[in-house]
Parts: C-alpha cells; sequence; structure tokens
C-alpha cells in the first residue's frame, strides 16, 4: 500500500490510506472478538447464565466509556496550544491503558477492549 501511495496509484481518492485504516481496525475487531470468545471459553467460576448476561452488559458499558473518552478526546487540547499531536497522542495512549487494565481490574475483560477501539475511533472522527 505505501509503495501504491508513493507511485500516486489511487491516493488522489485516498485508497491507500483507507485500506491500512481500515486493516488495522479489522485487527482490532479481531483482538475485540478473540478476547470475547476466550472469556466465554476458559469461564472457571461463572454459570454459562452469567457469562451470557455479563458480555452484553459489558459491550455496553465498554461501548459508553469508549464513545465518552473519544468525545473528550476530540476537543481536548485545543488546536492552537504548543505541541498539540504530541499531547493528543499521550493524552489517547494514557486513556487506552486505562481503559483496558481499569476494565481488567473491575473484572471486566470485554469492556476494555471495546473501550479502546470506539475510544480511538470516535477521538480521530471529526
Amino acid at each position: 500500500m505505501i509503495s501504491l501511495q508513493e507511485e500516486r496509484r489511487g491516493a488522489e481518492r485516498g485508497v491507500p490510506t483507507v485500506a491500512l485504516a481500515s486493516a488495522a481496525l479489522d485487527n482490532i475487531y479481531c483482538i475485540t472478538a478473540f478476547s470475547i470468545a476466550s472469556n466465554v471459553a476458559f469461564s472457571r467460576t461463572d454459570a454459562i447464565a452469567y457469562t451470557a448476561v455479563k458480555i452484553p452488559v459489558e459491550l455496553l458499558m465498554g461501548g459508553l466509556v469508549g464513545v465518552a473518552s473519544g468525545l473528550v478526546l476530540r476537543v481536548f487540547p485545543r488546536p492552537s496550544s504548543p505541541l498539540v499531536h504530541f499531547t493528543r497522542a499521550t493524552l489517547l495512549f494514557s486513556a487506552c491503558i486505562a481503559q483496558y487494565f481499569g476494565g481488567g481490574a473491575i473484572n471486566c475483560w470485554v469492556a476494555g477492549p471495546v473501550a479502546v477501539l470506539l475510544g480511538c475511533v470516535v477521538a480521530d472522527m471529526r
């Protein structure tokens, strides 16, 4: 894709950029799906009915946290502030680490990756 972009094939329409971005989102989706499947398969102490109810609640909770953090990261920092890209990247990285390990700390291993995925996507949308 990068060689196609350097040769200017489809670059005016943004095809290489969209292909790279969709591959990254596909990888994140697969990691999230694997996390959900491993949570269901290796649930030791929970009954299957409890796990079947717990996963949709975790998905919803992770979605809400991810969208909320993405909306906050769309606003902060202001575009006129110095080192705006470094600050935004640092905030995004810190939020993703906090969401992932925070979800694990409250024993919601599905909510963390979902929050990270949605937070990154919403923060990037303009």
